[in-house]
């Protein structure tokens, strides 16, 4: 696609995706109340593959979305203003508020340009501090343990707390927070595993 598309034209198709996956969730539970030649699609794709959490409708998004962000850094233009950051703590503020009141997929429109703004400081710390390499292989051990195990925490709150109202910041601080508790005691054992297999290879030596 970047043979033919720019970086930003790609995030913008992406995000019009992500928008529709989240119209499409929405109009879901309004079937009834449709067109029967709009309601007949949805409801048939909904049968098909159950989520719009896929692939076709998210995984653009966010990976342009990344894209966007290197390259802007690599170029050293990747900059978070106070105004930015203002605009980013009132985003935040009505995502929680739509969280906890009912309007979960309304908040979930929200989520790219909280995505960035995160990534966006993160990086920019990074090279604050002068982070190096194994900082850098640490997260990357972190987020892939947490995608793993995510959804255990998600299952959890869907049959068990929350049942069909599991789509609620509790959800979202038991699932984030679960698995980032997890995944840092995982790299923890491992890291205890690892140290205690080369001390033992190095008194064989």
């Amino acid at each position: 696609m970047l043979r033919k598309y720019s970086i930003g034209k790609m995030a913008e198709f992406g995000s019009v995706l992500y928008i529709i996956g989240v119209v499409l969730t929405i109009l879901r539970e309004h079937l009834k109340e449709l067109p029967v030649i709009i309601a007949c699609p949805i409801g048939m794709y909904f049968k098909l593959f159950l989520t719009t959490k896929n692939g076709l409708f998210q995984s653009l998004a966010f990976v342009s979305i990344g894209m966007q962000i290197a390259e802007a850094e690599r170029f050293d233009k990747l900059r978070v203003s106070i105004q930015n950051a203002i605009v980013f703590v009132l985003v935040c503020a009505v995502k929680v508020f739509c969280s906890l009141f009912g309007g979960s997929d309304i908040s979930k429109l929200l989520d790219l340009p909280t995505f960035y703004f995160m990534f966006a400081v993160i990086i920019l710390e990074c090279k604050e501090n002068r982070l190096k390499g194994n900082f850098y292989k640490h997260l990357r051990s972190t987020s892939e343990t947490m995608y793993f195990i995510h959804m255990y925490f998600v299952a959890f709150c869907a049959l068990v707390l929350y049942k069909d109202d599991y789509n609620n910041f509790k959800s979202y601080l038991i699932c984030a927070g679960g698995a980032l508790a997890v995944s840092e005691i995982y790299s923890w054992m491992k890291n205890i595993s690892n140290r205690s297999t080369t001390v033992s290879r190095l008194k064989h030596d």
